[in-house]
């Protein structure tokens, strides 16, 4: 039976908390032993692995590491600012890891091609159901591949800083003060209509 689940996550806690960027990029990735259970039960042990693929693109500072990058978000982004979102969906049981794939793919393609992001799927077997369950975790930053990053990549800090705003009469900054600046915001991640 199909079951359905979607989640828009920011990177806090009801209360405000912030959420640790990379220690939510170790646990999505199952980095360092982490697995859900350690997660909820707040244990080091590590149990069963059910992450079954992982994705990642990134700029090349980041070494191909998810953890570099959102360890970058959080220590060049302002204060207050979100240092990543994350979309968790559950994907059809009754396809096959290169199937959920290729929905996972298209979805990134259609909704994040312009932004840097890790993705993880995970499948474990349904407490009561015992049927597979997988889902995938989805982990990006707001900010966008924008053309100045696609000629050349700004380094780490320059990324995460403040986007250029147009000078008086300009409809758009310059590419070289975009370029000297962070790059944009998606205005989409702060649109009711998604949040």
């Amino acid at each position: 039976m199909a079951s359905y689940h979607l989640r828009l996550k920011n990177d806090s806690k009801p209360n405000g908390t912030k959420v640790s960027a990379k220690g939510h990029a170790d646990y999505i990735l199952r980095e360092d032993g982490k697995t859900h259970s350690d997660y909820i039960n707040r244990e080091g042990e590590n149990l069963q692995n059910d992450c079954i693929f992982k994705m990642v693109h990134l700029p090349s500072w980041a070494d191909g590491s998810a953890q570099k990058f959102f360890s970058a978000a959080t220590r060049y982004e302002d204060k207050g600012n979100r240092r990543f979102k994350e979309i968790e969906m559950s994907l059809p049981n009754e396809l096959n890891l290169e199937q959920n794939r290729e929905i996972v793919d298209r979805f990134i393609e259609e909704n994040l091609k312009s932004h840097y992001y890790a993705y993880a799927i995970h499948e474990k077997n349904g407490a009561i159901s015992g049927e597979r369950h997988p889902h995938v975790h989805i982990m990006f930053s707001e900010r966008l591949i924008d053309d100045v990053e696609k000629v050349k990549e700004r380094l780490a800090y320059k990324y995460f800083s403040r986007a250029a705003k147009p000078l008086k009469g300009e409809k758009e900054a310059s590419f070289e003060r975009r370029r000297e600046h962070g790059a944009p915001k998606d205005k989409r991640c702060h649109s009711k209509k998604t949040e």
